[in-house]
């Protein structure tokens, strides 16, 4: 579930975000929205609108996920190949992911949910996600300007993580405003061991999760 910045970082209900930060994220989920309006089942349209919350939240998810499970390889190192299958194992990750969604629905079920519910319908539930992140096409060899992998993609947090082998160990140091992450090497973190982070700081004290943050971002971006 995605809040849009309705929450502190305490879960305080909180507009937190910067004006221009939410015209930038209102930009992106404008797109989101469009892509999902478009969609149809039993010619019925799905409410991208409606369903943007939840949309973004698939999105975000499929690609965490799939950064946790670079990072795991990254750490425990490649993991064989399953006899009897053609797919690698990145395949598989978002084969995981559609089969999650898997399920058979009648028209009345399905005519309910689009007036009603805050998630779209299933199928678009994957269809949605995978097509507009690029490394669903870069492991499925999708042709660039397929429907499977558009020239022009949809994502709120398409600069969140961009995952490649470390070079040294860094840290999420600390967000200073709702969406720029700044990283800092660990020979540095003794100078920012005293540090107190600003009134719309978050001081992580910790590496986050691991993660190797290649850069400053400004989010959505």
């Amino acid at each position: 579930m995605f809040h849009r910045g309705q929450y502190d970082r305490h879960g305080n209900l909180k507009q937190w975000w910067t004006e221009e930060s939410y015209r930038k994220f209102q930009k992106k989920a404008e797109c989101i929205i469009k892509l999902y309006d478009n969609f149809t089942v039993y010619n019925l349209k799905v409410n991208g609108r409606l369903t943007l919350g939840e949309n973004i939240a698939d999105m975000g998810g499929l690609k965490l996920s799939y950064y946790a499970y670079q990072k795991w390889v990254r750490d425990h190192g490649p993991e064989r190949p399953l006899p009897g299958l053609k797919y690698t194992h990145e395949q598989l990750l978002f084969i995981a992911f559609a089969q999650n969604w898997c399920m058979k629905r009648r028209y009345q079920s399905i005519y309910l949910q689009l007036l009603t519910d805050k998630h779209a319908p299933e199928h678009y539930r994957v269809i949605g996600s995978v097509s507009q992140f690029d490394e669903f096409g870069r492991v499925f060899h999708c042709p660039r300007g397929s429907p499977m992998h558009p020239d022009e993609k949809c994502s709120v947090w398409s600069n969140l993580l961009h995952w490649r082998p470390a070079q040294q160990h860094l840290k999420c140091a600390r967000i200073q405003t709702p969406f720029r992450v700044h990283r800092e090497a660990k020979e540095a973190k003794e100078d920012r061991a005293g540090a107190t982070p600003d009134s719309e700081a978050i001081s992580t004290g910790q590496r986050a999760l691991g993660w190797d943050w290649t850069g400053t971002s400004d989010l959505p971006g």
